[in-house]
């Protein structure tokens, strides 16, 4: 996919309602993940090739670790991630904690 598709699908994206259940698999399908690799990640047990280790998250090595959360806590669950032994052992993050452009907080 190239920067203008992603736009688009993002865009698409944002204006649907939200659902934190599907929203880990959206985000990346509009980056271009194929449906395979969706459904890997979706899978339970020892098929699933999600590895994280945070309610609700979704680990895709090497590339992404997404977490949805409340949004009043949505600050602690980034320095969470970030700190996440699955997620420093394949790469070390730094993730400046801003303010979401929708918060009210």
């Amino acid at each position: 996919m190239n920067a203008v598709e992603i736009e688009e699908a993002v865009a698409r994206l944002a204006e649907q309602p939200f659902d934190p259940k599907i929203f880990p698999h959206a985000f990346l399908e509009a980056f271009g993940n194929k449906e395979t690799t969706l459904k890997w990640l979706r899978a339970e047990g020892k098929a699933s090739t999600n590895q994280s280790d945070l309610p609700g998250g979704v680990l895709q090595r090497n590339n992404i670790h997404l977490q949805v959360c409340p949004e009043p806590i949505h600050r602690v669950s980034i320095t969470t991630i970030s700190f996440q032994l699955k997620t420093t052992s394949i790469h070390p993050i730094s993730c400046p904690i801003q303010k979401h452009p929708r918060s009210t907080h």
